[in-house]
C-alpha cells in the first residue's frame, strides 16, 4: 500500500493494518504519487480523493474498495465506509485557515464571517466544488473548528507510535 509518511494517508494505511489487514506500506510521496504507483503496478491499493481518481473509476482502471469519510457518500452509495467494513477510521479533510499565534481575533473573525457568508450564499461556488471535488461546503465556526481539530488530534494520536515506527510490525 501506497501512502506519504506523516500524512492522512500514512493514518488510514496504519488503521487498516490495526483492523488486521496485512499491508506493506511503502512511502510513496504525494497524491500523484501514489495513483501513477497503483497504474504502474508497484502497488495494489493506495488511499486517495475521489477527485484526483474519478476519471480511473469511470473508465474501470481503479476499483474503490471503501470510503474513508464517516457516512456513505451521496455519489458512491454502495461504497461502504472503513467503518461499516470493520476498520476504526474515519477522516474527513477539514479545510480550515490558520494563523499565527498571537494574530490579532478580529482579523481571524472577519474571515471567517466571509467564509460563512460564501458558503451559506453562493450556489455557484457550492455547485462548482460538488462538481470538481464531490464535496458539499461547509462551516464551522472558529470554536467549533478548535474542538473538531482537537477531536481529530486525539484519534490520531492514538496511533502517534506507529505513525512515528517506534512500534515495529508483527513477523512471523
Amino acid at each position: 500500500m501506497a501512502a506519504n509518511t506523516g500524512t492522512s494517508s500514512h493514518y488510514v494505511a496504519i488503521s487498516l493494518q490495526n483492523a488486521g489487514a496485512k499491508l506493506n506500506v511503502i512511502d510513496s510521496g504525494g497524491s500523484s504519487d501514489r495513483i501513477v504507483a497503483l497504474l504502474g503496478g508497484h502497488v495494489d491499493v493506495i488511499p486517495a480523493s475521489y477527485a484526483g481518481v474519478k476519471d480511473y473509476l469511470k473508465t474501470g482502471k481503479f476499483k474503490v474498495l471503501a470510503a474513508c469519510a464517516p457516512q456513505r457518500s451521496a455519489v458512491l452509495p454502495n461504497v461502504p465506509t472503513l467503518k461499516e467494513s470493520g476498520v476504526d477510521c474515519a477522516y474527513v479533510y477539514p479545510y480550515t485557515f490558520f494563523f499565527p499565534k498571537g494574530t490579532n481575533p478580529k482579523i481571524a473573525e472577519t474571515l471567517s464571517a466571509a467564509v460563512k457568508d460564501i458558503v451559506q450564499n453562493d450556489k455557484s461556488y457550492a455547485n462548482e466544488i460538488d462538481k470538481a471535488y464531490m464535496q458539499k461546503p461547509y462551516y464551522e465556526s472558529i470554536s467549533d473548528s478548535e474542538k473538531s481539530w482537537g477531536k481529530t488530534y486525539d484519534q490520531i494520536m492514538k496511533l502517534s507510535d506507529k505513525l512515528q515506527g517506534k512500534v515495529q510490525k508483527e513477523t512471523k
